[in-house]
């Protein structure tokens, strides 16, 4: 078995998402990590969030930053609840904890913990 590579991984909003005729979904919006597998669903979320919302604006002719912002408004509270469970859970994972978590996280690596004397 190849050895473990872990890979840096950063997870954030856009500052904006929304211009005059332009609008971000999904990663390009709302970046996050890979655990959990929390990409796809957030953006097939947007696009149902965005599509009333974008429908009239196309509609009424004005797919302007106010009118699109409905969208960000409603989207990005729950963008960053996936962000603070993602936070919760990488430490969970990969930071610290009692013994047992040790163990559990270098199972899922394939390797064993390093005996208590040799830690420390």
């Amino acid at each position: 078995m190849a050895g473990l590579t872990v890979l840096d991984v950063s997870a954030s909003p856009a500052r904006e998402w929304v211009r005059d005729g332009l609008v971000l979904v999904g990663d390009s919006a709302h970046t996050h990590g890979p655990l959990g597998a929390r990409g796809i669903d957030p953006a097939l979320q947007d696009a149902a969030a965005l599509h009333p919302v974008l429908v009239a604006a196309l509609h009424a002719g004005e797919p302007t930053a106010q009118r699109l912002a409905a969208y960000r408004e409603r989207r990005a509270p729950a963008a960053s609840a996936v962000h603070r469970m993602q936070v919760v859970q990488s430490r969970a994972v990969f930071g610290g904890g009692p013994p047992a978590a040790a163990l559990l996280r270098a199972r899922a690596a394939g390797s064993s913990p390093a005996p208590r004397s040799a830690r420390g």
